[in-house]
C-alpha cells in the first residue's frame, strides 16, 4: 500500500485541507493510520474511502488534528504521528 495515495484521495474528499496517512505495525500485522486537517468527520471520510478504494488500503482509523505536526525543514513529521498526540519529542 502506498500511503501517498490514500492521502491523495483524503485530500479529494470536501473539508480536508491535509492529510497524513503512516503504517503502524501492531501484534495483528501493518495497519494503515490517517491524520486530517479540515472541518470534517471521520465517518463520513470512512464511507468516502469505501467508495474510492479497496478494503486492504483503507485505513483502520482516521484522526481528526488541528494541524499535522512539522519537522524543523517544513515536511510532515510522520514520527511525532506514530507516537500520537501527547507524546514526548
Amino acid at each position: 500500500v502506498e500511503p501517498e495515495a490514500v492521502e491523495r484521495c483524503l485530500e479529494s474528499q470536501p473539508g480536508v485541507v491535509e492529510a497524513a496517512v503512516i503504517v503502524e505495525d501492531t501484534d495483528d500485522g501493518p495497519r494503515l493510520v490517517a491524520f486530517v486537517v479540515g472541518e470534517v468527520e471521520s465517518a463520513a471520510l470512512a464511507e468516502a474511502l469505501a467508495r474510492s478504494l479497496p478494503g486492504w488500503s483503507r485505513p483502520e482509523r482516521i484522526e481528526r488534528l488541528d494541524a499535522l505536526p512539522r519537522a524543523p525543514r517544513g515536511k510532515v513529521d510522520r514520527a511525532a504521528l506514530s507516537r500520537g498526540p501527547g507524546s514526548p519529542r
